[in-house]
């Protein structure tokens, strides 16, 4: 997961001046700080995407999921992603933006999740191994992703795409 994390770091750097930071913007949580926003009532579940932000000006929330993708697939650790975000999943921050890099980090994938929640389902209960260990799910990218050959270009795409979808 070393790549994503970098690839996470990199994108919030460019978003940084975007972000109403007024409002607590919560970035690469791993499960367990989610399981603590829960606890205090800073979060109602702990499927909170990669990025969740309000840009400046903006009135509603941006969730945005970050994936390494390789050979036109999408990896997941178990199934608490797709649980929470698959078609029917209850998950109360569902992404509404994914992005992805591939792990050279010279093509980058932007899709949305409407094309992406029936890919999820499949996977729903399909994540432990006979001994409760995490299993590697994959699913493959939209038919409708776009690519970008650099990382400004996507970021640059992701907010024109926010700011004409009214984040």
């Amino acid at each position: 997961m070393r790549q994503e994390h970098k690839f996470c770091a990199d994108v919030y750097h460019l978003l940084y001046g975007y972000i109403d930071h007024s409002r607590p913007p919560y970035f690469c949580l791993d499960s367990s700080a989610a399981k603590v926003g829960v606890k205090e009532k800073k979060l109602s579940d702990c499927g909170v995407p990669d990025f969740y932000f309000y840009l400046a000006g903006g009135t509603k929330a941006v969730t945005i999921e970050a994936k390494i993708v390789e050979k036109g697939k999408v990896k997941f650790c178990g199934d608490s992603e797709p649980r929470h975000w698959h078609t029917n999943g209850h998950g109360a921050y569902k992404p509404v933006l994914w992005i992805g890099s591939d792990l050279l980090f010279k093509t980058y994938f932007f899709w949305t999740h409407e094309t992406f929640a029936a890919a999820l389902s499949p996977l729903v209960g399909r994540g432990k191994t006979k001994n409760g260990k995490n299993r590697t799910l994959v699913a493959s990218l939209p038919v409708r992703t776009l690519t970008f050959p650099t990382l400004q270009e996507l970021v640059t795409h992701t907010l024109c795409w926010l700011k004409s979808n009214g984040y």
